[in-house]
C-alpha cells in the first residue's frame, strides 16, 4: 500500500476522483496509448491500461485525451482522462 503524506498533519481523508475530467496511471499491458482509447484495470494492482476494444462496457474506466507511446519500455505514466461511470 502506498502512504500519502497528508497536507494538514493527522489528516486521514482520502482523495478520489469520481467522475469527469482527471487522470489515470497506465502501463503498456495493452500498448501505446492514443487519444479516445478506452482504459480499463491491468494484471498490476492500481494501474490501467488499454481496452482491448472501442465498447464501453461495465469494466471500462476511463476514455483517454492524451496519447502515450511506451517504445517498448513497461512505463507506468499518469495520463489525461474522462472517467467513465
Amino acid at each position: 500500500a502506498t502512504e500519502m503524506t497528508p497536507l494538514i498533519p493527522d489528516d486521514r481523508r482520502a482523495l478520489v476522483n469520481g467522475s469527469g475530467e482527471g487522470a489515470v496511471l497506465v502501463n503498456n499491458d495493452g500498448g501505446n496509448i492514443e487519444v479516445g482509447d478506452l482504459i480499463v484495470s491491468s494484471s498490476r494492482l492500481g494501474i490501467g491500461m488499454k481496452q482491448s476494444d472501442d465498447i464501453i462496457r461495465n469494466y471500462s474506466v476511463a476514455k483517454a485525451t492524451t496519447s502515450h507511446d511506451f517504445n517498448n519500455n513497461y512505463d507506468e505514466v499518469l495520463i489525461g482522462c474522462i472517467y467513465l461511470m
